[in-house]
């Protein structure tokens, strides 16, 4: 697959000086819903909660997984994650299994039933968008738009990496979605699990929260890799194989002394990377892309 990254003449200048990327932290990008909690979906009931939480005890039970006792900041905490794990640690007296999803029930039949996530699963959405780095790719080679918003008014550079060319974490890009409407929190199942402290499904959260944006963004076909903290240097910078780079494009408003300067590092650090400059079509509105010869 080959992704592409419009980027201003100074990132050009050290991604080729350096063959290392910067990966960004989601809280520094320009759509202010990046990594904003999901919510559920609307029709909620009390029985369906219900239904659902004797399920998961159920399941539990026969693992003899337990909730754990909360050990502080109490108020922070699901109060039906509570009382699960009062009954788990034998907190309830004498009490089988039944009698207690029957007393579950009516204590659920008291609660405000709304459409946010719980206080657990809100906490870890409120810091996500503070820790998760990013790197931001597109699969559309010939926007006009990104030009302008990314390469520093087409004065930049279209960098073009293929990722079959050697391994490397740019093979873990991921599709961005697209819809109108905000995403939903990821199914009844996961939002009961959370009240209980079980294992959430990572995937579909990373699904919800990182890889989907409203539809206003889909002209970016972007896709993204996220990146671990191990594989992150100071300032958030990535090394990349330096065969993955397999080609530049030089922005069409770009002057000569930089084009040949940009074309002069990538010819000596990248020896076989093919080198174009962006040329305004005379009859349409799009660009060509064609050969450069450094001068």
């Amino acid at each position: 697959m080959r992704l592409h990254k419009y980027v201003s003449p100074s990132t050009a200048r050290r991604v080729l000086g350096t063959s290392k990327l910067r990966s960004s932290v989601l809280s520094s990008f320009n759509d202010p819903f990046e990594g904003q909690v999901v919510t559920l979906h609307d029709e909620l009931t009390h029985d369906m909660l219900a239904d659902e939480l004797c399920k998961q005890i159920d399941e539990m039970a026969l693992t003899g997984e337990k909730v754990p006792l909360p050990k502080e900041n109490i108020e922070e905490e699901s109060p039906i994650g509570i009382f699960v794990a009062l009954y788990h640690h034998g907190h309830m007296g004498d009490i089988t299994i039944t009698d207690f999803k029957a007393s579950l029930k009516s204590y659920i039949g008291g609660l405000k039933i709304n459409s946010e996530p719980s206080g657990y699963v809100q906490r870890v959405h409120a810091r996500l968008a503070d820790y998760i780095y990013v790197l931001c790719f597109t699969l559309n080679e010939h926007s006009l738009l990104m030009w302008s918003h990314y390469a520093d008014h087409h004065r930049g550079v279209l960098m073009t990496f293929d990722t079959q060319e050697s391994p490397s974490l740019l093979q873990r890009a991921e599709p961005v979605r697209y819809t109108r409407r905000f995403p939903r929190h990821d199914g009844l199942s996961r939002t009961v699990a959370s009240h209980l402290k079980r294992t959430v499904d990572a995937k579909i959260w990373v699904d919800n929260t990182l890889l989907t944006k409203s539809d206003e963004w889909s002209y970016e076909q972007e896709s993204r890799v996220l990146v671990g903290v191990s594989e992150r240097e100071d300032e958030g910078l990535v090394s990349f194989p330096s065969e993955t780079l397999v080609s530049i494009v030089l922005g069409c408003r770009m002057t000569e002394g930089e084009a040949k300067e940009l074309a002069d590092l990538a010819s000596e650090r990248f020896p076989d990377i093919s080198i174009s400059k962006a040329v305004r079509d005379p009859k349409d509105f799009k660009l060509n892309y064609v050969n450069y010869l450094s001068k």
